[in-house]
């Protein structure tokens, strides 16, 4: 394993933990930016971050409320409800490269809208 590679996925790790123990927070606000604990923001564009879910990730997640996509892989819903979920956890986490999800090479607009996205679905 690359010594650089070893690193992302111990930051990958480190930040999903966090996202695991820090206080959840709050729907998005208008679909713009979704926003949880005071300073912990994802600045995307949710409308757009839905849009690219259902193009890239219905091949393995269920991505919205009617259905859409495949049940291999958590549904973004679970995945925005998860106890302890931040929105800047759940950034973190689509930064890093996992290894069971395809490697999509996502810029960082499109990481920030697919964050939107699936923070906007919590409560649902």
């Amino acid at each position: 394993m690359r010594p650089l590679t070893a690193i992302a996925i111990v930051i990958a790790a480190l930040a999903l933990a966090l996202a695991l123990v820090l206080p959840s927070g709050r729907k998005a606000d208008g679909g713009q930016v979704a926003q949880a604990a005071a300073g912990d923001r994802v600045q995307g564009d949710a409308a757009t971050g839905a849009r690219a879910a259902r193009e890239w990730c219905t091949g393995c997640h269920v991505v919205a409320a009617d259905g859409a996509g495949a049940d291999t892989a958590p549904a973004f819903s679970a995945i925005a409800n998860r106890p302890g979920a931040t929105a800047g956890g759940l950034r973190a986490f689509l930064t890093a490269p996992h290894g069971r999800m395809p490697d999509f090479q996502l810029s960082r607009p499109h990481i920030d809208d697919l964050a939107a996205y699936i923070w906007s679905l919590r409560g649902q």
